[in-house]
């Protein structure tokens, strides 16, 4: 016996089998994102704290899950079921990458919905990529150094004296032995650019 299927109810509830939610039409997204919006996004995320910019970020992810898979708001995504629950492939996925490119302005990989399989998962994951916390951004700064270290060739000479420039900052980083960095110190860090990095190890070797 032929059962009828409510196409509109079926798309309504997020736990519908995926078997039946590949029968629901797919709209194509109408959301286009312009480059400086995307700016303004993580402009937006400035000067927030860390749980404000996880639920903004939240809600542009589960906006664009909606418009992926053909609902009209946002509040149809829940933020902890999984992406494959809700009837997501490997083309959705790429289309909901593609997206989210747009609206961040940060490339995304391919296997982001994958890697980061619920809505909560993928805000978490971009706040961290727009908004680093210190700790992270200061990684971050101190991995390009570290990169930039590895390709120099240098004599023997140079070389140690290098060392000893990272060396004096080492110990001024440690506060001579009295601890670690005051916040402020970490904050100057965490802003100085490679050149910044740089010149100060020139100014401990004149010094």
């Amino acid at each position: 016996i032929a059962t009828p299927l409510n196409l509109t109810t079926i798309s309504k509830n997020p736990t519908t089998h995926p078997l039946l939610r590949n029968l629901i039409p797919r709209r194509t997204p109408t959301t286009t994102v312009r480059q400086e919006d995307s700016r303004a996004f993580g402009a937006s995320l400035v000067g927030l704290d860390e749980a404000e910019q996880q639920a903004r970020v939240l809600d542009l992810v589960r906006s664009q899950v909606a418009a992926v898979l053909g609902h009209n708001d946002a509040d149809a995504i829940p933020p902890d079921i999984a992406f494959e629950q809700l009837g997501f492939d490997s083309l959705t996925a790429v289309e909901l990458r593609n997206q989210l490119t747009r609206a961040t302005g940060v490339q995304l990989s391919a296997t982001l919905v994958f890697d980061h399989p619920t809505a909560t998962a993928l805000a978490g994951h971009l706040r961290d990529t727009l908004a680093p916390s210190g700790r992270k951004a200061a990684r971050a700064k101190l991995d390009e150094v570290a990169a930039l270290l590895s390709t120099l060739v240098v004599e023997a000479d140079d070389h140690s004296l290098i060392t000893e420039h990272i060396e004096d900052l080492l110990a001024q980083w440690r506060g001579t032995g009295d601890g670690p960095a005051s916040p402020a110190d970490d904050s100057d860090l965490n802003a100085a650019s490679d050149e910044e990095l740089f010149s100060l190890v020139e100014s401990n070797r004149k010094a």
